[in-house]
């Protein structure tokens, strides 16, 4: 929704708003969430002025530029975690600043401030004197707001854009990728951390394991690692998760991979059974990671392609 206000100009009163709304809708998600769609949601929260969901001179979303600059702030404090793909989720320091400041300009100039006296390396102060720190001034929050008009137009929402699209091509690539060629994927990815893929099951019914990997090239002396792959859009729930764990025998380890993540409850299980569990955003990390040791067959079913990007100070 747009609406339209002769002020050409994002106040940080304004902008706190939509920092908090973003923070109270990741409570709800633990998870996490896409940055990209997060701040969507966010923006469909308010009646956005013309200028808040205009363009900036570089042609970026001015809002989606605005939230990705004061965002920063929050991962600075410690409040947010943006991951290696492009995926934001609350610390648990985060959960905590909502309830300890539930008016979102304070909650704003907290994280301001704390951003502030980390890059001076305060860090001791801030633990223990956090809930003492002195509010925002005026000035600098007229500061703040050329920041981050400044911002909107610079090279970080360039590099913030880019690296929100690669990630999500990666993604849509293994969303529509072959259920079967993932599941080699998962084979050739162990490959190259070290593992011995003694069997990848073929097309059918597979007994409830896909991949069977092991320390040891005959698997005699070995622990064996058995790995369930799924390449769908639904979460693993509690049922499929203690299905299979109920394959993993005392000595034994298992991975269960499925790009649409995991329910609290699968998790919850997972851990007690000591099985590893790996969603779309962690299984790109380790394949990113570890693409120069991956077979050529491999490369060619999953290609990659380092880009070196200048990456601008928060």
């Amino acid at each position: 929704m747009t609406a339209s206000m002769p002020n050409q100009s994002i106040t940080v009163d304004r902008t706190a708003l939509f920092v908090h709304k973003l923070m109270l809708l990741l409570r709800e998600t633990p998870e996490g969430q896409p940055s990209g769609e997060l701040i969507k949601t966010v923006a469909a929260s308010f009646t956005l002025t013309d200028f808040e969901n205009g363009r900036t001179e570089s042609r970026a979303w001015r809002f989606k530029a605005v939230m990705s600059f004061a965002s920063n702030y929050l991962k600075n404090a410690g409040w947010l975690i943006k991951d290696n793909y492009t995926r934001w989720l609350i610390s648990p320091e985060g959960l905590q600043a909502l309830q300890d400041f539930p008016d979102p300009v304070e909650f704003y100039r907290r994280a301001r401030r704390l951003d502030s006296l980390r890059k001076k390396g305060i860090d001791k102060i801030i633990a223990e004197q956090s809930a003492a720190l002195p509010p925002a001034s005026a000035q600098d929050d007229e500061d703040e707001e050329q920041a981050v008009e400044a911002a909107a137009s610079g090279p970080k929402t360039f590099y913030d854009d880019t690296v929100e699209s690669a990630g999500q091509f990666i993604a849509e690539h293994v969303k529509t990728m072959h259920w079967y060629s993932f599941q080699l994927c998962v084979g050739y990815l162990l490959l190259a951390m070290g593992y011995y893929v003694l069997r990848v099951s073929p097309p059918g019914k597979d007994g409830g394991i896909d991949v069977w990997a092991n320390s040891d090239p005959l698997g005699v002396s070995g622990k064996w690692l058995k790995v369930q792959v799924k390449r769908q859009i639904d979460k693993i729930g509690f049922h499929d998760m203690t299905a299979f764990t109920g394959h993993i025998k005392e000595g034994e380890a298992g991975i269960f991979v499925c790009t649409g993540g995991f329910t609290d409850d699968a998790l919850n299980h997972a851990r007690t059974e000591h099985v590893t569990t790996l969603d779309l955003q962690q299984f790109v990390r380790l394949w990113m990671q570890h693409y120069p040791n991956l077979i050529a067959e491999a490369q060619k079913l999953f290609p990659l392609e380092s880009v070196y990007l200048l990456r601008p100070e928060d």
